[in-house]
């Protein structure tokens, strides 16, 4: 989505809530994490 390929877009859906918005961030946040931690 970036020149590169080097943006990540979140689009929510309308009637989502808070509490699915946090969870998924929650996801996301995780998974970045875990790609720092690879050689």
């Amino acid at each position: 989505a970036g020149t590169y390929s080097n943006i990540i877009r979140i689009l929510k859906p309308l009637v989502i809530t808070d509490e699915e918005l946090e969870e998924g961030l929650s996801i996301l946040e995780k998974g970045l994490r875990d790609l720092e931690e690879v050689p």
